[in-house]
């Protein structure tokens, strides 16, 4: 590589790193922020009522949630799901982020011979950007 070439990638790195918060090596396009927060997870596409199930928010990008569920059973890879996420609030005022997502990856089991876990990691892509509802 040319010592030119070389420097523009560095330059276009820096950039990215700047806007973005990743870097050309890492395979994110966007900085996972770590959440503490409460969501709904509904399945879609079921004949039968969608199972709901409350999940503990781990961390969020611009393109995904990732959260651990009692009840990771109902999930399968490429699954369509549901998701809100409950806000913090005062006063009376309920918020939430909705948005559609599908199931990217489910926390392996462990070795066997180890024990079961009782909470598993499910994490999901955005299809649609999360949009803001409020109610009072």
């Amino acid at each position: 590589m040319s010592p030119l070439s070389h420097d523009l990638l560095a330059k276009v790195e820096k950039k990215m790193k700047m806007l973005l918060g990743t870097t050309l090596q890492e395979r994110r396009l966007f900085r996972r922020i770590k959440l503490k927060l409460v969501a709904e997870v509904s399945v879609t596409g079921s004949k039968e009522t969608a199972p709901t199930d409350k999940v503990r928010i781990l961390d969020i990008s611009g393109n995904g949630v990732r959260f651990t569920s009692r009840n990771s059973d109902i999930y399968h890879v490429g699954q369509i799901v549901e998701i809100s996420i409950r806000l913090p609030g005062k006063s009376g005022v309920k918020a939430c982020m909705k948005g559609l997502g599908r199931v990217v990856r489910i926390q392996a089991e462990p070795a066997a011979g180890m024990p079961s876990l009782k909470n598993k990691e499910v994490a999901i892509s955005l299809d649609t950007p999360l949009s803001f509802v409020r109610s009072i």
